[in-house]
Formats: structure tokens, C-alpha cells, sequence
């Protein structure tokens, strides 16, 4: 909606300009935020409908989540338990266990 208003704002602009017979870079730069406008909108209806069947995609993968899931805990978990042999910690003796 925000495109579609900045696109009738660069219109009346440039209707304005051409009709008080502004200087041409006026003119030209109006013209060519308008040509950008119609880009952005042109990318909005490309992406929104390309986007659709994504989104079935994902609902119909969600029976994986579960599995990918518990990889990834299963990942974390061993990097977490990963022993630190190097560092400056690594030649004290922890009284605490003897």
C-alpha cells in the first residue's frame, strides 16, 4: 500500500512539473523515481507470488522439525561436554573431586 502511494506522490509530482514547465532534471528525476516505484512493485507481485508455494513447502516439512530438532540438541549437547585441554585452566588441579 506504502508503494502504491509513493507511486501517485512521484505522479502528481511529475505532472506538476511538466505542467509549471520545470526544469528538465526535475522532470527527469520524477520520472525516473516513478520507473523505481514501478520496480519495487513489480518485485512485490514477483516475491509474493513466488512465496506462496514456499509456504506450503514448509508446512508440509514440518514432520521433519522433530528429527532436525533433536540433531541439533544432539550437537550442541556434545560440544558443550567437549573437555578443555588447552587454556590456562588446563594445569590446576581441581580439589573439589580428590
Amino acid at each position: 500500500m506504502l508503494i502504491l502511494i509513493w507511486l501517485g506522490g512521484d505522479l502528481y509530482k511529475l505532472s506538476y512539473y511538466v505542467a509549471h514547465a520545470s526544469p528538465l532534471a526535475l522532470q527527469l528525476c520524477a520520472a525516473f523515481q516513478i520507473f523505481l516505484d514501478l520496480c519495487i512493485l513489480g518485485q512485490f507481485a514477483l516475491y509474493k507470488n513466488n512465496t506462496k508455494g514456499a509456504s506450503n513447502d514448509l508446512k508440509n516439512d514440518s514432520s521433519n522439525d522433530g528429527e532436525e530438532k533433536e540433531k541439533l540438541n544432539l550437537s550442541t549437547e556434545a560440544s558443550s561436554i567437549s573437555p578443555n585441554s588447552t587454556g590456562a585452566d588446563s594445569g590446576k588441579v581441581d580439589n573439589k573431586k580428590q
